[in-house]
């Protein structure tokens, strides 16, 4: 499925590139009063017809995080000699040189296509990311309900479980296997405190992150076949 989408979203942007009778419908004809149909309006109709994937493919993501980093790069130069400031002072700058720094190693990743073990990190973050995006943005609404179910309960006794910012990185350390004792002995107070960690380490810690490591693990082998079909006999 992500070969056609691929090969779907080339052929498009050929077309859109090239000037593809085929697409355009009428194949560069001369109208009666002596002007070219004006392409512009079937390149338009072509790219409404072209669904989300597609159109994403088209776009090089390492030329964008490339023009990203040299863009970040560029204003917090353009920021340190317009104030004069010293380096790593401003905590605006840190983000701009950070994300500058971040985006030209990532950029270093389009090197690596070309040996498909290098590239299997990359190739399966491709697969995974939607499906796992999916996947909880429907977990989400029982996340955040069990996150103030435990702020209504424990909020008022439990410094753990104060606000609801500090009730959702609570669970969420929970449920990655960080500080599951000591949130334990923080709710032995309360007669539903276990019970209520217990549910959550059965639903989301056996049941949720289980399913995003099968996602994971079958686009990683999804991406090694396809790497392995595209090499030649």
């Amino acid at each position: 499925a992500a070969g056609d989408v691929s090969d779907s979203a080339s052929e498009a942007e050929r077309s859109l590139l090239d000037g593809d009778e085929n697409f355009y419908g009428n194949g560069g004809e001369v109208s009666d009063d002596g002007t070219r149909y004006n392409t512009i309006y079937n390149n338009i109709d072509l790219w409404k017809e072209l669904s989300w994937s597609e159109r994403a493919a088209i776009f090089n993501v390492w030329f964008l995080s490339s023009s990203g980093a040299c863009c970040f790069a560029l204003v917090y130069s353009l920021r340190h000699l317009a104030t004069g400031q010293p380096i790593f002072v401003d905590p605006v700058d840190h983000a701009f040189l950070g994300v500058a720094a971040l985006l030209s190693f990532v950029s270093l990743g389009q090197y690596l296509m070309f040996n498909a073990r290098l590239y299997a990190l990359i190739s399966t973050l491709q697969l995974a990311t939607p499906r796992v995006a999916m996947f909880l943005l429907g977990v989400l609404p029982f996340f955040l309900g069990y996150a103030l179910l435990g702020l209504v309960l424990f909020g008022d006794t439990s410094s753990l479980f104060g606000t609801f910012s500090e009730t959702t990185q609570t669970l969420f350390a929970v449920i990655n296997g960080d500080s599951v004792l000591s949130t334990f002995q923080d709710l032995s107070f309360s007669s539903i405190g276990d019970p209520y960690l217990y549910v959550l380490s059965f639903v989301f810690t056996y049941t949720v992150l289980l399913t995003i490591i099968a996602i994971v693990e079958e686009a990683f082998f999804s991406s090694a076949e396809d790497s392995q079909a595209a090499v030649p006999a």
